[in-house]
């Protein structure tokens, strides 16, 4: 296939159209990898993309509520991030192949970003 999905097997799909949410923004040439917005069972965010900082990667949005309102609502919106985590992630395969293979090496905070 065209495009390479990393998913982890604890991920619950709640959106009958995910995949198509996914490939949208994946169709655009200047999209290297999309992500999805991954809730707690309790509803509040677990992740709505990767910032960096000096102490490195962190998850945007943890532990708000998923329809949150803080930072104007920008946890519910399509936007560029710096990074998405692996447990949702959508590439071409063409950008992973230019990539390269995820390292094992690294580690945690960075080995699927």
């Amino acid at each position: 296939g065209d495009y390479l999905l990393m998913l982890n097997n604890d991920v619950e799909v709640i959106s009958e159209h995910w995949m198509e949410y996914l490939i949208g923004p994946c169709l655009r040439d200047d999209v290297g990898a999309v992500g999805a917005k991954l809730l707690y069972p309790d509803k509040t965010i677990q992740h709505a993309g990767v910032g960096l900082h000096h102490e490195g990667p962190g998850h945007i949005g943890r532990f708000l509520p998923s329809k949150s309102t803080d930072y104007y609502s920008l946890v519910s919106l399509t936007q560029d991030y710096t990074a998405v985590t692996g447990a949702c992630l959508l590439t071409k395969r063409s950008v992973f192949n230019q990539v390269g293979k995820l390292d094992e090496i690294l580690a945690v905070d960075y080995n699927d970003i």
